[in-house]
């Protein structure tokens, strides 16, 4: 149903519907893990995003690709690992299923970022840029979900966002 395309980083290049040939990566890398620092005006908390005063690409960084299967008729995926910041580390399996229409991240992050009030927040981010209108987003939120509208910062989210488009097909 769906046609992914990966590079060695691995960022995903292309993400194909094979029904319509829409092409949801647009012109741009989706699946990105930026390591930010924010600042922290409002004080220290995981629910108020504050200014980012740097960001590491690490899909950049040194990534390990420790498995790849593209044999199997039932489930094709990618596993690779790689560590940033101080000792952090992250094991992640990209996964495509047959005669499904998304892509399923499996991650084990072992997180051993602190913040202060000198050095900012640190925090992981999972960047999927859209390249159509959206309407609103839909969050993981404690005991459900909870509707947004686009704002201009970026906001916490426990499990899931769905960027919903205004015409058709939605990037969760």
């Amino acid at each position: 149903l769906i046609l992914v395309e990966l590079d060695e980083k691995p960022r995903i290049l292309s993400l194909i519907d094979k029904r319509t040939q829409v092409d949801y990566a647009y012109s741009q890398p989706l699946g990105l893990f930026d390591l930010i620092t924010e600042d922290n005006p409002k004080g220290m908390t995981a629910w108020i995003v504050g200014n980012t005063s740097n960001i590491a690409h690490l899909n950049d960084g040194c990534v390990k690709i420790n498995k790849v299967s593209n044999s199997s008729l039932l489930n094709n995926f990618i596993s690779y690992s790689f560590s940033f910041g101080n000792g952090s580390s992250m094991e992640l399996k990209i996964s495509l299923e047959k005669e499904k229409s998304f892509i399923s991240y499996d991650i084990d992050c072992m997180w051993q970022e602190i913040g202060n009030e000198t050095s900012g927040v640190p925090q992981l981010r999972f960047n999927v840029p859209v390249g159509y209108k959206i309407r609103n987003f839909v969050y993981g939120a404690p005991l459900g979900l909870i509707n947004r509208p686009a704002l201009t910062h970026d906001v916490p989210s426990l499990d899931l966002a769905i960027a919903k488009n205004e015409n058709g097909k939605s990037l969760a």
